[in-house]
Formats: structure tokens, C-alpha cells, sequence
């Protein structure tokens, strides 16, 4: 009986100011997001920092993959990719999936560290089999591009199947819409993309129905043009059908990008996965 009073004291004396200090950590960190959350520019950069860095420095992974994020966005603090590297790795090596994907991140564009993109594969592995969905999309994007991997659309197709992150959606009509690495399907490209909310899927179903609609004028025209290929009668029934599916396609404006540099030929398809550029 002795002895488990013993064992008993110890874990209230040992284990209970952890426990309080958690509790505290978990608080602070919900205040300092909420603040976060709010309109930008931030009026409370010096009380988010000092909200999360105790509690960084005493080993809570979810606050050192937020500080680390203070450091690179500059919050509360000078810019400082090197210590938002080292909080990011010592979140990771925890286990949290979000600063995973952040130390793949880091290494897939050389902030904070070298360069790396087959490290950055690795955490971006370990960051999607911990369920994140980022992760998964960008391993899908590394294989589409041939980052640190041999090129494959296929492989690429795999990892945005498994995602959920609306970029993955959007690489996957897109694949569907151009036939990359499975056999073009305008009708599936349409059916993701119209059901994925960003500007990214939005931009590329407004190119899509703009150039049905200019295919098939096009094809009235040549038509008409060609006095063998039909009568004069079927030609104006070819028409008429022919209008009916243009009047079908709502005519849309691209949005146009300010500031683009240089001299720009051909028609807009996407923004980068920021929706911005």
C-alpha cells in the first residue's frame, strides 16, 4: 500500500506542473492563432510572439512549428529563416505533420538550409502518412514536375487521387483535361473541376468553355467556308445545330493579372497554388 502512495505522490508532485504547463501552452497557442486569424496588418505582432515562444522554448511542438512560422512571416521578430529551419526540424522530428511538410518545403526551395529535393521527398512522405493532405498534393506536384523523382505522370496522378488539399483536385483535372498520364477525358476534367472552389480550377473551367466555344465556331466557319463538303441547305442546319451548344457555354472573361513582366502570347489557364501569381 505504501508503495503505490508512493508511486501515486510522485505523479502528482513529477507530472503535475507538465500537465499545468501544457494546459497553459495549448491556451496561449489558440490566443496567439486567433490573433493570427485576424485582419492583417496585425496590431499584436509583440503579444503573439510572446505568447508562443515560452512555450517553443520549453519543447511544445505545435508552438515551435508556429514560431518557426513568426520567423519566416517576420511576426513579432526580425526575419530569420535559419532558426524557423531549426524550430521546423526540432517540431518534425516530434511528429507533428505540419512542420514535416514545412521542413519539405524548406528543402524543396532551399530556405533556411540547402537545397535538397530528395530530403524534402522524404518529409513530405513522412508529413502525408501522418495525414496531411498538403503533403500528399506537393509529392504529387514533385512527381509531375520530376523534382527529386522521375518524371511520371502517373505516379503524380496517384498522390492527387490520394489528397484532399483542392490543388491536388486541380492537378487532377488538369491531367484529365491535357491526357497527362491517363487518356483525356474533357467531360471528368469538368466534372473535378467544377466542383473545386479556387480561382486556380475556376480560371482553367473559364478557358475550358471559352475555347469549346471558339472550336466550335471555328468549325462553322470552315465549314461554311467549304462549299464541297455540304449544301447550302445542310450548312445552315449544321449551323444552327452548332449554335445552339455555343449559346449552351456561358462566355466568361479570363481574369487578367496586373504587373505581369515582358511581353505574354497565348491565353491564361492557371494561377501558381497561391491563387495570386
Amino acid at each position: 500500500m505504501k508503495k503505490y502512495y508512493a508511486i501515486i505522490s510522485c505523479f502528482i508532485i513529477c507530472y503535475s506542473p507538465l500537465l499545468a504547463q501544457d494546459s497553459t501552452c495549448e491556451k496561449q497557442i489558440e490566443k496567439a492563432k486567433k490573433l493570427l486569424l485576424e485582419k492583417s496588418p496585425f496590431n499584436n505582432e509583440d503579444i503573439i510572439f510572446q505568447l508562443v515562444e515560452p512555450c517553443a522554448l520549453s519543447g511544445n511542438s505545435e508552438a515551435e512549428n508556429l514560431l518557426a512560422t513568426l520567423y519566416i512571416k517576420g511576426i513579432g521578430t526580425e526575419i530569420d529563416n535559419s532558426k524557423a529551419f531549426t524550430l521546423f526540424n526540432n517540431s518534425a522530428e516530434k511528429g507533428n505533420s505540419k512542420a514535416q511538410y514545412n521542413v519539405g518545403r524548406m528543402y524543396k526551395t532551399g530556405v533556411g538550409c540547402q537545397i535538397s529535393h530528395s530530403k524534402a521527398i522524404e518529409w513530405f512522405e513522412k508529413s502525408s502518412n501522418n495525414g496531411n493532405q498538403r503533403a500528399s498534393y506537393t509529392l504529387g506536384y514533385m512527381y509531375y514536375k520530376g523534382l527529386g523523382v522521375p518524371q511520371s505522370y502517373e505516379n503524380a496522378l496517384e498522390w492527387f487521387n490520394k489528397s484532399d488539399d483542392p490543388m491536388a483536385k486541380h492537378f487532377l483535372g488538369l491531367c484529365y483535361y491535357q491526357g497527362y498520364g491517363v487518356t483525356a477525358n474533357e467531360s471528368k476534367a469538368l466534372e473535378i473541376l467544377l466542383t473545386n472552389n479556387i480561382i486556380n480550377s475556376k480560371t482553367l473551367v473559364t478557358y475550358i468553355k471559352n475555347n469549346q466555344k471558339e472550336n466550335n465556331e471555328n468549325l462553322i466557319e470552315n465549314l461554311i467556308a467549304d462549299e464541297s463538303a455540304v449544301s447550302s441547305e445542310d450548312n445552315i442546319n449544321l449551323s444552327s445545330s452548332l449554335n445552339i451548344q455555343i449559346e449552351d457555354i456561358v462566355e466568361e472573361e479570363i481574369p487578367t493579372i496586373e504587373e505581369l513582366e515582358g511581353d505574354w502570347i497565348g491565353k491564361m489557364i492557371q494561377y501558381d497554388w497561391s491563387g495570386k501569381k
